[in-house]
């Protein structure tokens, strides 16, 4: 998943954000609605869409290392 993402980007480590990125689709299908949900057309992606405006995202400083 996320390890595959950096990859593609060039990177061989991952960041927050690649986690962040798929969190959506690697969580929609974890989602088991209620009968009420379902009833009120609440979709799997707006509940995510508010649990991940919640979790606050790590700031980090990236350190490049001094070639020899």
């Amino acid at each position: 998943g996320a390890r595959a993402l950096a990859l593609l980007r060039g990177r061989g480590y991952v960041l927050a954000q690649d986690v962040r990125e798929l969190a959506k689709d690697v969580l929609r299908h974890r989602l088991v609605l209620s009968y009420a949900a379902l009833a009120e057309d609440v979709a799997p992606d707006r509940i995510l869409d508010a649990v991940l405006e919640r979790v606050e995202m790590p700031h980090l400083e990236l350190r490049r290392e001094a070639s020899a």
